[in-house]
This record gives C-alpha cells, sequence and structure tokens, in this order.
C-alpha cells in the first residue's frame, strides 16, 4: 500500500467505501482501509464487522449461520454485512484470528500469487490499492466464489421482483 496519513478513531461502521480491515501490530487495533482513506481503530477487525452487523439489527453469528445454511462449505464463509447493498467482506483467517483480514467482495479487482511466496496473495482494488494479504490465492479464489454464490443469493429476490 502506498504511504498516506493515517487517521485516528475510536469506533467504525462498514460502509459502501470500506476495502479492508486488517490487523495492526497491536492486536487490540486495526487498519481500516476506506476508498482513499486509512484509519486506525481502537477495536479489533472482528469487533469491527459484529458492529457493523449489530448496526444493521442481525449479529455477525447470525450471519455466519445463514450463510452455513447457503454454502456447501462452511470453512471461513464470507459474510453479508448489508444485503441491501450488496457489501459482503471476507475473512483471510478464521474470524477470531488476531491475524484475520476483512476484504471486500465489491471492491476486488485482481488476485495474484506473491512471486516469492505462494502463502501470500497480491490483491489490486478497484481504485487501484494494493495489498500483500497473508493467504494463498488458491484461498482467497475460493472465498471469491463463496462470496459471488452468497452476493447471488441475497441479490436474486431484488431481480426475480
Amino acid at each position: 500500500m502506498t504511504s498516506r496519513s493515517i487517521q485516528k478513531i475510536q469506533h467504525y461502521t462498514i460502509n459502501a467505501k470500506t476495502l479492508m480491515i486488517c490487523p495492526d501490530v497491536d492486536p487490540h487495533q486495526c487498519l481500516i482501509y476506506e476508498g482513499e482513506d486509512l484509519y486506525l481503530c481502537e477495536s479489533t477487525s472482528f469487533d469491527i464487522v459484529d458492529q457493523s452487523c449489530m448496526s444493521r439489527g442481525t449479529t455477525l453469528d447470525g450471519r455466519r449461520q445463514a450463510v452455513k445454511s447457503i454454502l456447501e462449505n462452511k470453512h471461513k464463509p464470507p459474510i453479508p454485512i448489508d444485503t441491501e447493498k450488496g457489501l459482503i467482506f471476507m475473512p483471510t483467517k478464521i474470524m477470531r484470528d488476531i491475524e484475520c483480514a476483512w476484504i471486500s467482495y465489491n471492491h476486488l479487482h485482481t488476485v495474484n500469487a506473491h512471486p516469492d511466496d505462494p502463502s501470500i496473495s497480491n490483491i489490486t482494488f478497484a481504485n487501484g490499492i494494493t495489498y500483500e494479504a497473508l493467504v494463498s490465492k488458491k484461498q482467497l479464489t475460493k472465498q471469491i466464489v463463496m462470496a459471488g454464490h452468497v452476493f447471488g443469493h441475497f441479490k436474486k429476490g431484488s431481480f426475480l421482483g
């Protein structure tokens, strides 16, 4: 990622501009990439995802259970934060892992394997911002397919009317 100034905040709610939420050096904080802005939040990435679900009248566990009922693969399910807006975030590790990053399905542009380490993916977002994620391209591709399935499941009602 390019260097930019970091704005410190106490709380955060995922929105349509959120690209990614990733762990910071301090396990009780996380970095949030929102459009061109970068925030350091005094919450864990898990807590932000959970609070973002609750602000929309549900819980992270409720979303997780709903997705598990839709998907055959139940490992690291993508979470639809807001089904009306199609905001779906994919965890790179088990959700409560302090190294887990949450990546927006909606803003992904490309995913490539790191040239020197296949356990790392080079992610490019639609706005050109790049990030090295601690997840293999193969695993992240599975996450993207699952997120697409979840997106289609929740959006098909809006198309069928």
